[in-house]
């Protein structure tokens, strides 16, 4: 689904064959990842065969020399196996170990290694956290990679998943800080229901931390995801609140209904069986890029495709 494309379309701007731009952005011995690569996540939907690469590229799993690409890939893969073993040996669990190198990744097993990973000189909290399970957003987030990267391989999916979690500095505890303003976006959206919330007494960072420290996996389904990570890879995890705001509004009556917190609650926590997932993602991106791309100039638009 091309949601991006047929917004630009609504308002009357043109779009040539995304696949040419995203073709040309990946010729040459070495790529520009600022100047074409980030700009054309931000503003053009990657196409499905492309996203492995760019995605790569961008979250610095692939050098920017295409002729390295080879045996960078390789290294990573021995890289794979080597922490695919250390984690099970920190476990001490020779079944999970034989598990672990024969059968299917699992999100557990993923967010594991990458714990494993990202904390080498702590074995000691690595440990404390593996005995107690990953948190909750690192395993939605790992299931999530793993369905994006299900025609590829599990070592795509680990190194992906790791260099998305490094790049946006997902913290590997539960702590986690609110630095949006849902409330502002909400109220000028919808006084209505930002005020019947409030009525309410319903701290909106209470429903949103979730969403926003597992970047809405579990929430939007990973299809809908794929589109919200291009721009948040190329640079702008800004569209969050837009995506909580388009959820909010999706269910606006529904939550309108509600007389008690406990009515709100049980919408918002299985919020995606009340809404249609690809609108939301859609409606996301329309209100977080309309007023962007209207301060674009000409020439920037006619760079990306757009014209």
């Amino acid at each position: 689904m091309n949601f991006r494309k047929n917004y630009y379309g609504s308002l009357g701007v043109k779009t040539i064959d995304v696949r040419v731009s995203v073709e040309s952005s990946l010729q040459g011995e070495v790529l520009s990842i600022d100047c074409r690569i980030q700009q054309l996540c931000l503003w053009i939907r990657i196409p499905h065969m492309y996203r492995p690469i760019v995605w790569k590229v961008l979250l610095g799993i692939l050098p920017v020399s295409t002729k390295a690409w080879s045996y960078v890939s390789n290294q990573r893969k021995e890289q794979y196996n080597l922490i695919k073993e250390a984690t099970s040996i920190l476990l001490n669990d020779p079944k999970m170990y034989f598990e672990m190198m024969k059968e299917e990744l699992t999100p557990k097993r993923l967010a594991c290694m990458l714990i494993v990973e990202l904390q080498p000189d702590s074995a000691y909290n690595v440990l404390q956290i593996l005995e107690s399970n990953p948190p909750e957003h690192l395993i939605r987030m790992a299931k999530t990679f793993l369905e994006i990267c299900d025609d590829l391989d599990e070592v795509d999916a680990f190194w992906m998943y790791l260099g998305f979690i490094v790049k946006l500095k997902v913290p590997l505890d539960d702590q986690y800080k609110d630095i949006y303003d849902l409330q502002s976006l909400l109220n000028y959206h919808s006084t209505e229901l930002c005020n019947h919330l409030k009525k309410l007494n319903i701290p909106l960072s209470q429903i949103t931390t979730p969403w926003y420290k597992s970047y809405f996996c579990g929430v939007l389904n990973y299809q809908s995801l794929e589109g919200i990570f291009d721009i948040i890879i190329g640079g702008e995890s800004a569209i969050l609140p837009y995506i909580a705001l388009s959820l909010f509004l999706a269910c606006s009556r529904k939550l309108l209904a509600c007389k008690s917190d406990k009515d709100v609650y049980n919408i918002t926590n299985n919020i995606s069986k009340h809404v249609d997932l690809y609108a939301v993602a859609q409606t996301s991106v329309d209100i977080w890029e309309k007023p962007l791309l209207d301060k674009m100039n000409h020439e920037t638009k006619r760079n990306l495709g757009l014209k």
